[in-house]
């Protein structure tokens, strides 16, 4: 890196301060406190909120994108009970589950945190920006370890799911395609020593809710038993 290059990162960091985004460091009392005991943790993150010792106790909720109505049904009724019982919630604010996860913490007056796939500064994506302010309007955050004007990539959201993991305590699968987020992110959780949760439909009715590829979701020693709900 070249000093004009860190005269130039310097100037983003800056301005984006001014605009309430914080850089947090894995030596700070703000880095997420479970994201700090992963073997691939990041040595920073941008944030727009306030991420406390309280998510500390937190369950990232995630599905593929396409996901199915009984699908966002399930991660609502998750996520309302899940904040009823002080639990943080996880989510990446983009299209398909993740609205259905993040907005019943709001409507109870529970927390919700956004692990994103761009930069924080790009409201991606179009049309969550106002999910994204009631977030912070509710004390949650919005934290993305990428630069804040940052656009979303292929690989930028496979690096994500590695923050949701880590930021986590367990990870709450509804749904799950073969090439989705939520497949990479159960393997993570495994691999980071977390809780993996699959509900009852994706393990009985794979064909339904993973489109037949339940070969790496299907539970096994060291796996929690499936959950459902109704």
């Amino acid at each position: 890196m070249t000093p004009v290059d860190v005269d130039r990162y310097r100037a983003v960091i800056e301005g984006q301060q001014a605009g309430g985004v914080r850089v947090v460091t894995v030596l700070d009392q703000g880095y997420p406190v479970d994201l700090r005991h992963i073997f691939n943790r990041l040595p920073f993150l941008f944030v727009r909120g306030t991420v406390g010792e309280r998510d500390a106790r937190a369950i990232a909720v995630v599905s593929s994108r396409q996901a199915s109505a009984p699908g966002l049904e399930l991660a609502r009724l998750i996520s309302a009970w899940l904040t009823g019982d002080g639990i943080t919630i996880l989510s990446g604010l983009a299209r398909g589950i993740d609205p259905a996860a993040h907005r019943p913490a709001l409507a109870t007056k529970g927390r919700t945190i956004a692990v994103m796939g761009a930069g924080i500064a790009l409201g991606y994506p179009p049309g969550h920006g106002s999910l994204a302010q009631e977030i912070l309007a509710s004390g949650g955050a919005l934290v993305s370890q990428f630069l804040p004007g940052s656009g979303p990539t292929h690989f930028s959201f496979p690096k994500r799911n590695a923050v949701m993991s880590g930021m986590a305590i367990g990870t709450v699968v509804v749904e799950a395609s073969a090439t989705s987020g939520a497949r990479r992110q159960s393997r993570l959780a495994l691999e980071h020593g977390k809780r993996l949760f699959l509900l009852r439909p994706l393990v009985r009715f794979p064909s339904r809710h993973s489109g037949g590829h339940l070969r790496v979701m299907k539970p096994r020693r060291g796996l929690d038993p499936a959950i459902g709900i109704g």
